[in-house]
């Protein structure tokens, strides 16, 4: 048996929405079956609370590396945010949250092109402040530089200034991790 396009099916139905009190009801129908426009039946699920969204900026005539935003839903039992693949990743432990849960976004961009960058600038949101503190892991060779040293700044609105707030020394292959107690804005410059 072939089903109908969601959208032959509004058509079908919209003389009989044609009362106000129903245009909430058509509307709801819209958003939800319209944009799929296929010929195999859609399902209505809850977002995946384990998908990143990742975008990505392309900017023109913007000689700096390469700009992208990842969004992660976290939930109070925790869960690992992928802001550069592997290379760079947020953990949230158990507990960490001050809420059950929160959309989390980053935005983040790098001073050169991917290989050469020596700073990434990372923009949490929302602020938080956690109950206890979130991982921030950075491959060694995520970064380009001469030293082994990875340092952490945060961006102090109160002076309008970066605040050198940590500092990682990495060995060959492992990475550095950072310890953060709030989401704001930071970089990591090697």
């Amino acid at each position: 048996m072939r089903h109908s396009s969601p959208l032959a099916r509004l058509k079908s139905i919209l003389p009989a929405l044609s009362s106000l009190a129903l245009a909430p009801c058509a509307l709801l129908f819209a958003l939800i079956c319209v944009p799929g426009c296929s010929e195999t039946p859609t399902s209505i699920e809850q977002p995946d609370e384990t998908m990143d969204i990742t975008r990505l900026h392309d900017l023109v005539g913007v000689a700096d590396g390469p700009e992208w935003t990842v969004t992660k839903l976290i939930l109070l039992r925790g869960a690992a945010m992928k802001l550069d693949g592997e290379q760079v990743t947020c953990t949230f432990g158990p507990g960490a949250l001050p809420l059950p849960s929160v959309l989390v976004s980053a935005h983040m961009k790098l001073n050169g092109p991917r290989g050469s960058a020596t700073r990434l600038d990372i923009d949490f949101q929302p602020s938080l402040l956690f109950k206890k503190p979130v991982s921030l892991k950075v491959d060694s060779g995520y970064l380009a530089g001469n030293g082994n040293t990875y340092t952490l700044w945060y961006f102090d609105p109160a002076q309008r200034a970066w605040q050198r707030q940590a500092q990682g020394t990495f060995t060959g292959a492992l990475p550095v991790l950072f310890k953060l107690n709030h989401f704001s804005a930071y970089a990591i410059t090697r």
